[in-house]
This record gives C-alpha cells, structure tokens and sequence, in this order.
C-alpha cells in the first residue's frame, strides 16, 4: 500500500487531464434552409439551458442575450433594452455552457480515466511489493483510482461546463 501511495499524484494529475479533456459540441446550421422539427427542438433546448448565452454577429457584434429562440427566419433574444432580433444570414454563431452536462460529462471521463490509470498503476505497484503479479493491487487501484478521477472530473466539469456552438451557414 504504501507504493500505491508514490503514484498517487501521478494518478490525481491524470484523472484532471482526462478531466479537463474538451467537453465541447459544435454544430452547424444551415440559414438557407428552415430550421423545424427535431433540430429546432434540440438547438433551444441546449441554448436555453445554457449560461449566459453569446450571440456573435457577422458585422463582429458580440450580443449577450437570455431566452434565445429561432422562429422562422430570425433570431430573437431578450436584452435590457427589450426583445431584440436579427435575420438568421445575419449571425455567425450562438454559444453556450451547460455546466450540470459538464458534470456529468466529467464525472464519466474521469471515473473512466482514473480507473484505468488506477488499475494500471496498482499493477505496477503491487508488482514491486510482491515480486509478482497479484490481483489486489489492480482492483485497489481501479476502487482507488476511478474514485479520485470521477470526483476530481465531476468538480472540474462542474467548473468548465459543457459548451454548445452553433455555427450559421448561409449555404454557400
């Protein structure tokens, strides 16, 4: 055990790479056709679960913006000034952060990678103790292992949240 514990850094700063391993989507949207059904559904689901939402303009106008919507051919947000709107040929992209997927997202990416780093690192170490293969070195890592990863994944997904990009195409 007390091997285990020299790699216990090295396994705490794998599990925040693979913690901090891009939890980001993009997707690109054509203006030219209108945006119905499932597409729509999923672009103000993800947008309005978003915080602080950004809208980037193709004159270069970054627009900060709640209750962000599509409807028809438009894009419509509410400001300070009141409800505002602009043609979707108009805007470059919309982006967003969902920080409960980020969690989500993190926890998973770094329960997986912890266990595996575990795992791996408990074999090596037990390896050391013993002088040969035993199989309770690897299954204290994986515990150990996939336990610090999913918690330090989950704080910093918390943190980092997951990003949504939609791009504007005007289909040319």
């Amino acid at each position: 055990m007390f091997i285990l514990a020299r790699y216990q850094q090295a396994l705490l700063v794998s599990s925040i790479i693979v913690g901090l391993y891009g939890c980001t989507s993009t997707s690109t949207l054509n203006t030219s056709v209108a945006l119905t059904g499932r597409a729509e559904e999923v672009f103000h689901y993800q947008v309005q679960g978003s915080s602080n939402p950004a809208i980037q303009l193709r004159d270069g106008r970054n627009v900060k913006g709640g209750s962000i919507r599509i409807e028809r051919d438009s894009l419509f947000w509410d400001a300070d000034t009141g409800q505002m709107g602009v043609p979707l040929t108009e805007v470059q992209r919309v982006t967003g952060k969902n920080h409960v997927n980020g969690m989500l997202e993190g926890f998973g990416l770094g329960l997986l990678g912890g266990a595996l780093v575990g795992a791996g690192l408990g074999a090596v170490a037990d390896g050391e103790a013993t002088g040969h293969p035993n199989i309770s070195g690897p299954v204290i890592g994986l515990v150990f292992g996939g336990t610090l990863g999913g918690l330090g994944g989950l704080i910093i997904g918390v943190i980092q949240g997951h990003t949504y990009t939609y791009e504007f195409s005007d289909g040319r």
